[in-house]
């Protein structure tokens, strides 16, 4: 929606060390009256199952995965299309 709030996929590739995560991301995204764009979005990175070393030693103790936020702000280019 070119004005309030919408939810979008977006598809792609995440590479950590050499080795390629495919993902999907539902965003959040929120439209002001202007051209100005909030979007945010959440997922977690199992480090084992993604090959990645657990950062736990004998004084730090962590979960098995950490949780990813990402919030972004961006505005609308001249000419950029609205649905």
């Amino acid at each position: 929606s070119p004005h309030g709030s919408s939810q979008v996929q977006v598809s792609g590739t995440l590479r950590l060390h050499g080795q390629d995560h495919p993902m999907t991301l539902t965003f959040s995204v929120q439209s002001d009256s202007g051209d100005q764009l909030q979007a945010s979005t959440h997922f977690e990175v199992p480090y084992e199952k993604w090959g990645l070393r657990n950062p736990s030693n004998f004084l730090l103790h962590v979960n098995g995965s950490v949780d990813i936020d990402i919030h972004a702000v961006g505005e609308l280019a001249p000419g950029a299309a609205h649905p």
